[in-house]
């Protein structure tokens, strides 16, 4: 799995994910609604180009939650570990 919060995928609209080995893969991302250091909407772009290249992607948006992080997106990130990678 790759797990990605509150960052932007560098190129992703020129990166050929469907065609790669690892086009599979799980990716979790997660972003507070209020980040003024990397604005929200790069994680919803990089969810619509997982999502157009069929990849597993889960995205989850944090009311309030400026460039940080909190006790449910670790929650939630641990959900999603325990979740793709083997025992």
């Amino acid at each position: 799995g790759c797990a990605m919060l509150s960052g932007w995928p560098p190129l992703a609209s020129k990166l050929d994910i469907a065609g790669s080995a690892n086009g599979k893969t799980p990716f979790f991302l997660a972003h507070g609604s209020s980040d003024g250091v990397v604005l929200p909407d790069c994680s919803r772009k990089a969810h619509a180009t997982l999502t157009n290249a069929d990849t597993p992607v889960q995205l989850e948006m944090y009311p309030g939650m400026a460039h940080s992080s909190c006790g449910k997106e670790i929650a939630d990130l641990g959900d999603f570990l325990e979740r793709v990678l083997p025992p």
